[in-house]
C-alpha cells in the first residue's frame, strides 16, 4: 500500500513538473515574441504609421479624408527606406514648389490623385506637381491624398471647382488600385464577389496582423525570396491567392475585373461632365503600377503567388 502511494505521488510530482515546465516555456516564448516585435518595430519602422500622422478624417469636409493642415514635418517610411519632408497649407493640400509662386497665385491646374500624386517618399519640391509647375512656370495645386479613390476625388472636385475655377483639371488615374478601391466604395467587400476571400476569419486576422504586427510584416517581406516563399506555402503559413487589385489585368477580363471597371466608369464620366459644365479642360493622367513597367518586379509577383502569367496582360 505504501509503495502504491509513493508511486502515485511520483506521478503527481512528474505531472506538476511537466505543467510548470510548459508554463515556463509558454511564458518565455511569449516574452521572446514580444521582445522581437519591439526590436523589429523600432529597427525597421514596421508596420508603418506615418500615414496616420499625415491623413485625418474631418467630417465637416467633403470628402472627409484629408491631409492634416499646417504640416511642416519630416516622416520616415517603413524599413527606413526613405525620409521625406511634407508641408501642407491651411486647407490640407500639399505645398507645391516653387513655393513663392504657388502661394501667391491662384492655381491654374488642379491635380486629383492618391499616394502617387501626394508623393509618398519624396520632399515637397520633388512631387510631380512641383516638377510640372516649375517646368511650365504656372501655379499647380496638388490635392493628392493617400488612399483616395475616384469617388473621393470627384467629391473633392465638386467642393473646390466653383471657387478655384482652374483652367485645367487633371485626374491622375492609378491602375494599381483605383478600380478596386472604386468597387469597395460602392459595394461591401464581403459581397458575393469576394466573400470567399475577404470575409473569412483568416483574411480578417491577416488584415489585423498587417496593421499591427512587425513580425508579420517582416515575414511577408521575406516572401520575395523564392525558397522562403515556397516554405511558407508548403507549411500553410501563407496562401497563394493573389491580391484583388491584380484582377484588372486579367486577359480576358475576369468577372471581378468587369465589376471593378464598371464601378470606375461613373466617377470618371462625372468628372468629365463637371469640367464641361464649368468650361474647364479635363485630362486623365495614367499612372502605371510598378509591375506594369518593371519585369523583375512582376516576376516576383508571379513567383510569390504562383501565377499563370499568360492569364495577365
Amino acid at each position: 500500500m505504501e509503495r502504491c502511494d509513493m508511486t502515485t505521488q511520483s506521478v503527481l510530482h512528474a505531472v506538476q513538473r511537466f505543467l510548470v515546465n510548459v508554463v515556463i516555456l509558454v511564458l518565455v516564448s511569449v516574452l521572446m515574441v514580444v521582445v522581437a516585435e519591439l526590436i523589429i518595430r523600432w529597427r525597421l519602422a514596421i508596420p508603418s504609421d506615418y500615414l496616420k500622422k499625415i491623413v485625418q478624417i474631418d467630417t465637416s469636409l467633403v470628402p472627409a479624408k484629408r491631409l492634416r493642415p499646417g504640416l511642416d514635418t519630416k516622416f520616415r517610411g517603413a524599413y527606413r527606406e526613405f525620409q521625406f519632408q511634407v508641408t501642407t497649407d491651411t486647407n490640407g493640400f500639399r505645398v507645391t514648389a516653387p513655393k513663392e509662386m504657388n502661394a501667391r497665385l491662384k492655381p491654374e491646374i488642379v491635380i486629383l490623385g492618391d499616394s502617387q500624386t501626394f508623393g509618398v517618399g519624396v520632399d515637397d519640391e520633388n512631387t510631380y506637381a512641383s516638377a510640372l509647375s516649375g517646368l511650365i512656370g504656372r501655379p499647380v495645386l496638388n490635392t493628392g491624398c493617400s488612399g483616395y479613390n475616384n469617388y473621393e476625388e470627384l467629391a473633392l472636385a465638386r467642393s473646390i471647382i466653383s471657387y478655384l475655377k482652374p483652367e485645367c483639371l487633371v485626374l491622375a488615374f492609378f491602375a494599381g488600385n483605383d478600380p478596386y478601391e472604386n468597387y469597395r466604395e460602392t459595394s461591401s467587400v464581403t459581397s458575393e464577389v469576394f466573400s470567399e476571400n475577404t470575409g473569412s476569419m483568416s483574411a480578417k486576422i491577416k488584415n489585423w496582423l498587417s496593421k499591427k504586427s512587425a513580425i508579420y510584416n517582416l515575414l511577408i517581406r521575406l516572401r520575395r525570396y523564392g525558397w522562403i516563399n515556397d516554405l511558407f506555402l508548403r507549411t500553410g503559413l501563407v496562401q497563394d491567392t493573389p491580391p484583388a487589385e491584380l484582377e484588372i489585368f486579367t486577359n480576358p477580363p475576369s468577372e471581378h475585373a468587369q465589376v471593378f471597371w464598371e464601378a470606375t466608369r461613373k466617377p470618371i464620366l462625372d468628372l468629365a461632365g463637371l469640367c464641361r459644365a464649368h468650361d474647364i479642360e479635363f485630362m486623365v493622367l495614367f499612372i502605371p503600377d510598378r509591375y506594369q513597367v518593371e519585369d523583375s518586379y512582376w516576376r516576383q509577383w508571379v513567383q510569390k503567388y504562383r501565377l499563370d502569367a499568360s492569364l495577365y496582360d
